[in-house]
């Protein structure tokens, strides 16, 4: 452990070695090289051209350059407006030629035009601004570009790149009751979940308004607004109906990855919510994706094989006249984990023979679907085009000579070679000091929820990244108060105006400070497993909703551990019986509850983030009642999931924390499998718990009735809301094995 600490001091030598390596080889050339530091590369003009960005070390300009695909000679060279981060993922081929979107901080939304001939021009005009450069506001969409954000003085709008800009201001609109204030897109419904991209646009007067990405001819948008009984997805899924209409889009034949059924390719009908056939390619496909190319046209890649071998292979099928045309050439040159990350786009513009692929900084793929002629370059073949115009060589003896001339690098470099424990001494001192007036500062303070209510850069900046002043209001001792905090922000995940934050804030000195989900649990002590306590009491409380409360009283020879539960209609706690629990910072919970005979699954560790909270009003032993709607994660998997608790009235639970939580390893694979297949209102028939728990949520077989056919739920049950015979829930379910799950309760 002590050799790999010391290893760590000489961060700053390495970084200073690769400083001076560079700035030898750069000597060589005589100027340094501008590409080495690529940020997107595209093949353009049929595979005639190879279109690169490269960052700089300005963080504000980024270097465009056009090279000729066969020799490597650069055609053109110029500077185009770009933050650290380069390319916006929403690259389009429009009009001859490919736009590829930057972002400047000063002017917005860059689109870069580069036309086949070479020539580059910038569409936006400062026209266009959205949040930052990492926003999700940009959107790729069949060849469209589509854009939310806000003009100067918090007007939002909504644009279109298609052939042309068009462009509609949300603010001051009959077309919403209230003004916006806050949009962003519906991410599935960019990847043919509703057939027309949608916007969720929330609303000064609390609703939410489903609004289309595109635009029609008069440059106006299509509006839904999302009724108070309405469910988030039933309102998205009927907002996707009511506007494909209007723009002449089929939603009976929608193009859509079966994830039951081999991960192939079928269409469906979003009116009817049923399957249809294997969309029928020459070769059957799976593993699929589908990518939508443009307004008629998708493409469609996969395995040929079911056996798990990766051979890729794939087919651009024109959903106008039903007709396929090999891809695989270009398709194939892709490994299956290539093919199938985030990062790995294809392109077509309507009407050409040109497919283009991309996965923007390492490699870029070029086919004439017609006549099957490719091209494919990767950031090797580019170094090798860059290597071969230097006119020095790199040697021991250049490299030598260089060192002898001497020069603050050098100096430098030399220096942190031979004094390295500077780096170790000045860490191992400040860091603790920092850390425990940190802490001292978060004790002083009251924890209070509070909203931005503006944001201003200070003009000071830390490691490149830019301290902003935030003025927050809040109410503390039933008095409206604003405070100013200054902080370093992430360009990761940007805080906006109009959000709600936690804050400590000191009313002696009236000064504040941000508290993050790790400042509250800083000093939790670890969870303690107590493994078959005794139900000794039952304590019975105020009925809640459908179900009671109680408190539970667990003993063991050493302690009596009270726990606050909802008892849903149907189940019963029983004394006598035993359970286990878990103690986190002296509050007691049920891991599980009378599990005697029975072998506990494996358990996951999972992450969930608090996608809403609401406080009911019930309070028991001093802890709060909250129930939560969470966003559980494994890697890219997703499950939401309703989930009450009762939380100590010291811990603060806010909307976008992460909190660890654990999940039976089937269970998830069950509810993350049926999630993906369909989804309809059903009728409970009968209910039967099964006895024991899992956490606080009673396990239950429920028999549902859909469509005349019944399905069978087995899924620990939310106790606030039950589940009694006649209710309708929302489920998804597995129309071959008959199974189902829960996922909105009856309201």
């Amino acid at each position: 452990m002590r050799k790999l600490s010391l290893l760590v001091f000489f961060i700053p030598a390495i970084v200073l070695s690769v400083m001076v390596w560079n700035d030898y080889t750069d000597d060589l050339q005589g100027n340094e090289d501008p590409y080495s530091s690529i940020a997107g590369m595209f093949y353009l003009d049929e595979g005639e051209e190879v279109v690169v960005l490269s960052k700089t070390q300005d963080f504000t300009w980024a270097r465009l350059g056009v090279f000729d695909a066969q020799t490597g000679a650069i055609l053109k060279d110029v500077m185009v407006q770009a933050e650290m981060q380069g390319v916006i993922p929403a690259v389009v081929y429009q009009d001859q030629g490919i736009i590829i979107p930057t972002y400047s901080d000063g002017s917005g939304l860059q689109l870069n035009h580069v036309s086949n001939s070479g020539e580059v021009k910038e569409l936006a005009q400062s026209t266009l601004h959205v949040p930052g450069s990492l926003s999700s506001n940009v959107a790729a969409w069949r060849g469209h570009i589509l854009i939310t954000g806000e003009t100067i003085g918090s007007a939002y709008y909504v644009a279109e790149i298609q052939n042309g800009m068009k462009k509609f201001a949300l603010l001051n609109t009959d077309l919403l009751p209230s003004d916006p204030i806050r949009a962003s897109f519906v991410g599935s419904s960019l990847n043919n979940e509703q057939g027309v991209p949608l916007l969720e646009v929330d609303l000064q007067n609390g609703q939410t308004a489903l609004v289309s990405g595109i635009l029609d001819e008069d440059e106006r948008p299509e509006v839904k607004i999302q009724s108070e009984e309405q469910g988030t997805f039933d309102a998205r899924d009927e907002a996707g109906l009511q506007f494909a209409k209007p723009f002449g889009i089929d939603v009976s034949r929608l193009i859509r990855i079966d994830g039951a059924k081999g991960n192939q390719a079928r269409f469906y009908n979003a009116r009817s919510e049923e399957w249809g056939e294997l969309v029928p390619t020459p070769k059957p496909l799976y593993r699929a994706k589908v990518v939508l190319l443009n307004d008629e046209e998708v493409l469609i890649a996969g395995t040929d094989t079911e056996n798990g071998q990766e051979q890729l292979a794939g087919y651009v099928y024109n959903e106008k006249n039903g007709s396929f045309t090999d891809a695989s050439a270009l398709v194939s040159r892709l490994t299956y984990k290539d093919f199938a990350s985030s990062d790995s786009e294809f392109y077509k513009e309507s009407g050409s023979d040109s497919l283009y692929y991309s996965d923007m900084e390492s490699a870029a793929g070029w086919m004439n679907i017609s006549n099957g002629q490719a091209g494919w370059i990767d950031s090797n073949t580019l170094a090798n085009w860059r290597e071969a115009a230097m006119t020095q060589r790199i040697s021991l003896s250049t490299f030598m000579a260089y060192v002898r001339e001497g020069g603050a690098l050098i100096i430098n470099w030399m220096a942190w070679l031979l004094i390295p424990t500077l780096m170790f001494l000045v860490p191992a001192i400040a860091g603790p000091l920092l850390r425990q007036k940190h802490s001292r500062n978060l004790k002083e303070g009251r924890l209070v929820t509070g909203t931005i209510a503006s944001m201003q850069e200070t003009g000071v900046y830390v490691n490149n990244l830019p301290q902003v002043k935030f003025v927050v209001q809040f109410v503390e001792a039933g008095q409206h108060k604003q405070v100013e905090i200054k902080k370093v922000i992430s360009l990761v995940n940007v805080p906006r105006q109009g959000d709600d934050v936690l804050i400590s804030y000191n009313p002696r000195n009236n000064k504040a400070m941000f508290v993050t989900e790790e400042d509250v649990n800083v000093e939790s002590d670890p969870p303690q497993t107590i493994p078959d306590a005794l139900l000794d009491r039952i304590e019975y409380r105020e009925p809640f909703r459908r179900g009671q409360a109680l408190v539970l009283h667990f003993a063991t020879r050493e302690e009596d551990y009270p726990v606050p539960v909802i008892q849903p209609p149907g189940f019963e706690y029983r004394t006598g019986r035993r359970a286990n629990l878990i103690v986190s910072d002296g509050v007691a919970r049920i891991r599980s509850y009378d599990g005697t005979g029975r072998e506990e699954e494996a358990q996951l560790a999972l992450e969930a983030e608090v996608v809403s909270v609401e406080k009911a009003n019930l309070e028991i032993e001093g802890r709060q009642l909250l129930v939560m709607d969470l966003l559980v994660s494994r890697g890219d998997d997703r499950l939401r999931k309703s989930n009450s608790l009762f939380v100590p009235e010291r811990y603060a639970v806010q909307t976008g924390i992460r909190i660890p939580m654990q999940m039976g390893e089937q269970d998830f694979e069950r509810e993350l499998r049926l999630s993906k297949g369909k989804q309809g209102a059903a009728i409970v028939r009968t209910v039967t718990y099964e006895g024991h728990t899992v956490g606080e949520r009673p396990v239950a077989r429920i028999d549902v009735e859909r469509g005349g056919k019944l399905y069978r739920i087995r899924q620990s049950i939310e106790p606030v809301h039950g589940v009694q015979v006649g209710d309708e829930i929302w489920i998804a379910y597995d129309a071959n094995s008959q199974e189902a799950m829960i996922v909105n309760y009856a309201s």
